[in-house]
């Protein structure tokens, strides 16, 4: 896969991230906020119509792992987790506020890069290149 084809990729995963979720694609993968991106740290959200993968997994750095002892299963103290009807009550939310725009962006993003990757892979020089040979010159090397 090329570069070109992993950036819009990226691309588009981040419209759709920050549509439904109102996170970028790097805060909700990590639930780090972008002011608190390189502390180490993590740090929900305190907006309330931002949702991030760590809360609504109930995946928290800061919790620590317990054991019960009654059914000797494991669970996380502290641990920062999204009620389910929230969470899709947030993200109907999110998209009534930024569902146009997460739309256009998902339809621009492969247009531009389509047509992008066109005019790029075009030669720039072959217009020079017929200037110069009406001028009386046959050819200029680089």
């Amino acid at each position: 896969m090329s570069a070109l084809k992993v950036a819009e990729q990226v691309l588009v995963a981040n419209a759709i991230t920050s549509g439904m979720f109102n996170a970028g694609l790097r805060e909700f993968i990590t639930g780090k906020t972008p002011n608190a991106a390189y502390g180490n740290l993590y740090q929900p959200s305190t907006k309330d119509n931002v949702l991030t993968l760590p809360e609504m997994l109930g995946i928290d750095r800061q919790s620590q792992l317990a054991t019960s002892n009654r059914t000797g299963g494991q669970y996380r103290l502290n641990a920062v987790a999204v009620d389910p009807s929230l969470q899709f009550q947030n993200i109907k939310d999110n998209l009534m506020e930024n569902g146009f725009t997460m739309m256009s962006q998902v339809i621009a993003i492969p247009l531009v890069f389509k047509f992008g990757k066109k005019f790029l892979a075009k030669p720039l020089i072959n217009p020079a290149n017929r200037l110069i040979r009406a001028a009386g010159i046959k050819e200029v090397k680089v």
